[in-house]
């Protein structure tokens, strides 16, 4: 079981239909990355931290794109499963998987640039400490959503698939904060960035 665990959180570093083909999100993505600087990113991101903080569900839905939706990975049972949801009203109705991990999260630092931080499950300790944001997010949700279908923990859900794939895709920026284990996925789209995806992982038994 440990064995998965650890291959299942490695997979992590690496429901809306999309509109678009893989191939014309590409191309989208291509275009409009002239026009991501790092500066807008992070006044746009300084916002969204202070109404994930007060977690001011009308504000935060402005943050998800109605097309593509938001993905939420969490850790449940030592594994780690994605979710697809509408918008992050909801995200917050379900009270399982909100209450449970994120509702009482806060991110308390700015981020600086720098790698996504690894946690070295035997010594339970992160490689770096603090709060982190870069622009090659170098996603893989879609092999972590393979690897539970051929272990059966997971059934086959066709848009989830998609929008993990269009996450995979379309994501040009992260940010994670190894205080509270979670990580955010942004891309800007027609002029407006977007909140992807979110997780928070509990990869060790150990971890908060």
């Amino acid at each position: 079981m440990r064995l998965l665990v650890l291959f299942a959180f490695i997979l992590v570093l690496g429901a809306c239909q999309p509109k678009n083909t893989k191939e014309n999100i590409a191309e989208t993505e291509e275009s409009n990355i002239d026009y991501q600087s790092n500066e807008d990113f992070l006044v746009y991101f300084a916002e969204f931290q202070k109404d994930f903080n007060l977690k001011n569900v009308r504000k935060l839905n402005r943050y998800i794109d109605g097309d593509n939706g938001l993905v939420v990975v969490i850790t449940k049972d030592f594994y780690s499963y994605p979710y697809g949801f509408k918008s992050f009203a909801d995200f917050m109705s379900n009270k399982e998987l909100a209450l449970d991990s994120i509702q009482h999260a806060k991110m308390e630092f700015k981020p600086e640039y720098g790698a996504k931080p690894v946690l070295d499950c035997t010594s339970s300790q992160w490689n770096k400490v603090g709060c982190f944001w870069n622009d090659k997010p170098s996603l893989s949700f879609t092999t972590l959503y393979d690897a539970l279908l051929e272990h059966n923990l997971m059934p086959h859900n066709p848009p989830l698939e998609e929008q993990l794939k269009t996450v995979d895709v379309l994501a040009t920026r992260m940010v994670y904060d190894s205080h509270t284990n979670m990580g955010f996925y942004f891309n800007r789209i027609n002029g407006k960035w977007y909140l992807l995806a979110m997780e928070r992982m509990k990869p060790c038994l150990s971890t908060k």
